[in-house]
C-alpha cells in the first residue's frame, strides 16, 4: 500500500502542477517521429531523449511548469508565465490553449489535440456535477464541444483517442485513512464517449460502499477499447465495447497497456511491490523487475510499437526502464524527473 501511495502522489504532483487540470479531424496530424521521445528535466529546460536513450536536444526553460507531452513527444503543452501553449520538438509555438475551467486534460493518441473536461461555470468546485467534454486542436487552439454530461464523482479523462474516435471518462473520489494515513481511492463509473457524435457508446457503474467490491484503480488502453479494473479480488480486463471480462489477473495495480493492447504493465501489488508485465491473452508474466527494493511509479506504451516504458524508483527520482515484447529490458535514463506523459484517471481523488 505504501508503494501504491508513492505512485499516486507522483502522478498527482504532475497533475496538480498542470492546473485544475476533439474537433477531431481538423488540422494536420503530427507524424510519428522516427523514435518517440520523452522530456526530462535538465536545467535550464527539458532534455529530449528517444526510446533508445539517445539525446535529441533541449528546449524551454525553468519557467514553464511541468510540461505535458503528446504520446510520441512531437508536441508539448506547457505554461510559460500563465499562458498555455503548444510547441513542437524545437520549441516552435503552434498554438495558444484556453484551458479555463478545465478539470482534466489528456492528449489525443495521434497528437492532434487534447480532450478537455471543463466545469460549466468559472467557480464550479471540483467533484460531482455538470461538465462538458471538449476537443482542442493542437495547431489552431480552437475548441469544439463534444458533449455535456453530469457525473456523481470528480471526472478524469482516462483515454483520448482520435484514432478510434473514443474518449473514456472515469469518476473517482478519495480520502486519507486516519489509521494508516494512506490514500483510499474509489472509482464511481466509466463511460466511453463517441468523439464524433458525443453519444455514450458504453457505460458501467461500479459498486460503492464496500471496499471488498469497490474499484480502486483503473487503466485504459490508448484507443479506449479495453480497461483494467482493480478490486480486492484481483484485476479484471474488460472489453469496453461489450462489457465482457476477457481476463482475470491476480493482485496487481494496473498502469498501462502496450500500444497493441497485448500486454499490461503493472505494480505487483501490496505484497510484491515490483514492476511486472503480463501477457493478457495468457495471463502469464512476461517480465518481472529483478532489482530488489525498486518500485514502479507508472508506465507508458511506445506509440505504434510494442515496447513499454516503466518509471521505477529506489527512493529518489525515476529510472526509465524499457521492456520489449519479448521481455528484454534496458535502462535508457537514470535519476530523472520527466514531463507528464499520460492521462491521470485518479487525479480527481487526489
Amino acid at each position: 500500500m505504501a508503494i501504491r501511495t508513492t505512485a499516486v502522489l507522483a502522478l498527482s504532483a504532475l497533475a496538480a502542477l498542470l492546473g485544475a487540470a476533439c474537433e477531431t479531424g481538423h488540422g494536420p496530424v503530427a507524424p510519428l517521429v522516427a523514435s518517440p521521445v520523452l522530456y526530462v528535466q535538465h536545467s535550464p529546460g527539458w532534455q529530449l531523449i528517444d526510446w533508445t536513450g539517445k539525446a535529441e536536444g533541449r528546449i524551454g526553460s525553468d519557467h514553464v511548469g511541468i510540461p505535458y507531452q503528446s504520446p510520441d513527444g512531437s508536441r508539448l503543452a506547457w505554461q510559460p508565465q500563465g499562458d498555455w501553449q503548444v510547441v513542437d520538438l524545437q520549441g516552435k509555438l503552434l498554438s495558444h490553449l484556453d484551458l479555463s475551467r478545465s478539470r482534466s486534460i489528456a492528449w489525443a493518441d495521434d497528437s492532434s489535440g487534447l480532450c478537455v473536461v471543463r466545469g460549466l461555470t468559472d467557480n464550479q468546485p471540483p467533484g460531482a456535477g455538470p461538465y462538458v467534454l471538449d476537443f482542442v486542436s493542437a495547431t489552431s487552439g480552437k475548441s469544439k464541444a463534444i458533449t455535456p454530461f453530469t457525473i456523481g464523482m470528480g471526472p478524469d479523462i482516462a483515454a483520448c483517442s482520435a484514432m478510434s474516435g473514443r474518449a473514456v471518462i472515469v469518476s473517482a473520489s478519495g480520502y486519507k485513512d486516519p489509521k494508516t494515513m494512506q490514500l483510499v481511492i474509489t472509482f464511481g463509473d466509466l463511460r466511453v464517449i463517441d468523439l464524433k457524435t458525443g453519444a455514450v457508446a458504453f457505460s458501467q457503474a461500479f459498486p460503492v460502499g464496500s471496499r471488498s467490491s469497490e474499484v480502486s484503480w483503473v487503466a485504459v488502453s490508448h484507443d479506449g477499447t479495453i480497461a483494467a479494473l482493480q478490486t480486492q479480488a484481483g484485476t479484471g480486463i474488460v472489453d469496453l465495447t461489450s462489457g465482457r471480462v476477457v481476463r482475470t489477473l491476480g493482485a496487481l495495480v494496473p498502469w498501462s497497456f502496450s500500444w497493441d493492447n497485448a500486454r499490461l504493465a503493472a505494480d505487483g501489488g501490496s505484497t510484491q511491490n515490483r514492476g511486472e508485465i503480463v501477457n493478457i491473452s495468457t495471463g502469464k508474466l512476461l517480465w518481472t523487475d529483478s532489482v530488489a527494493g525498486r518500485a514502479t511509479q507508472g508506465a507508458i506504451p511506445e506509440p505504434g510499437a510494442s515496447d513499454l516504458m516503466l518509471f521505477t524508483t529506489s527512493g529518489g527520482l525515476s529510472d526509465l526502464v524499457v521492456v520489449s515484447a519479448g521481455g528484454a529490458d534496458h535502462i535508457i535514463a537514470r535519476n530523472v524527473f520527466s514531463a507528464q506523459v499520460g492521462p491521470c484517471p485518479s487525479c480527481s481523488a487526489l
